[in-house]
C-alpha cells in the first residue's frame, strides 16, 4: 500500500466513525420503557393481592377506616395512599 492509500483508508474510517459513533453512544431509552412496564405490572399485582385479601374489592371501594382509599379518591388525595416512598 502506498502512503496515499493509507491516507484514504484512514479518512474513510474517520468518516464512518463520525457518522456512526453518535448513534452507538446515544442513551438507550428502551431500558426506561421496560422499567415502566415492570412498575405497572407490580402495581397490578399489588391490586390483585389486595383484592384477594379484601373480598375481591379494590382499594378504591373500601373506606379509609378499613384500610382502603374510597374517601381519598373522592377528594383527589389518593396520591398519599399510593405513594411508594415516605415523605418528610
Amino acid at each position: 500500500m502506498t502512503l496515499f492509500e493509507v491516507g484514504v483508508v484512514i479518512a474513510v474510517v474517520m468518516i464512518l466513525a463520525v457518522l456512526f459513533l453518535p448513534r452507538l453512544l446515544a442513551p438507550k431509552h428502551h431500558g426506561s420503557y421496560i422499567n415502566c412496564i415492570n412498575n405497572l405490572k407490580q402495581v397490578s399485582l399489588c391490586f390483585r393481592i389486595w383484592e384477594g385479601d379484601n373480598g375481591d374489592i379494590n382499594p378504591m371501594g373500601v373506606s379509609v377506616t378499613l384500610g382502603g382509599a374510597r374517601e381519598m379518591v373522592a377528594t383527589g388525595a389518593s396520591r398519599r395512599f399510593f405513594r411508594s416512598c415516605p415523605t418528610n
